[in-house]
Formats: structure tokens, sequence, C-alpha cells
């Protein structure tokens, strides 16, 4: 029965393994496409969101990082910052959003 459980559970893992896999990816990986450039000028963002407060440019290449700060349990506040987030999807390079709250 052990040895039973020992074969099925190394089957699970191999099969696992060999559809999860694709070999052909590693023998010709596809070239990451070239994001534009983000720059502290490149963004303007709309007066009626918010606004800028502080900028910090920091090593050239690096993923940018903004940091959204609002007044929690204002009701104008979050609607402005959710505002401002589908501002950023339509207007920017932005690819990825990380929300905290």
């Amino acid at each position: 029965m052990k040895e039973d459980l020992k074969a099925i559970a190394v089957f699970a893992l191999a099969t696992f393994i060999g559809t999860s896999i694709n070999p052909v990816a590693f023998a010709n990986p596809a070239p990451a496409p070239e994001a534009p450039a983000f720059t502290a000028g490149t963004l303007q963002i709309p007066a009626e969101f918010g606004q800028v407060t502080d900028t910090f440019t920091g090593v050239p290449g690096a993923p940018a990082f903004i940091h959204i700060q609002s007044a929690h349990g204002n009701y104008q506040a979050e609607k402005n910052i959710e505002k401002l987030l589908g501002y950023l999807e339509k207007n920017s390079s932005v690819k990825l959003m990380l929300l905290e709250g």
C-alpha cells in the first residue's frame, strides 16, 4: 500500500513537471519587449486627480515606482485615485499596478 502511494506520488510529480515546462521556451527564449522610457517628465497627472508633491529619479533603466498617497476614508479622494489609476492605465506605459488598501 505504501509503495503504491509512493509510485502514484512520483508519477503525479513527473506528470506535473512534464506538462508544466515548455522545453522550446528554454531553447529559443523570446526577447523581452522593450518598454518606452518612463521619466518624471513624461507623465502628466491631470490636476483634478491630485498633485505630484515629490519626484525622485532612480537608476536609469530600472523599473519605475509610483506612490499614490490618499486621505483614507475621504470618499472624494478615493474616487480621484480610481480615476487616476484608470488614467494611468490608458495614457502611460505602466504595465503593473499593485494596490494596498
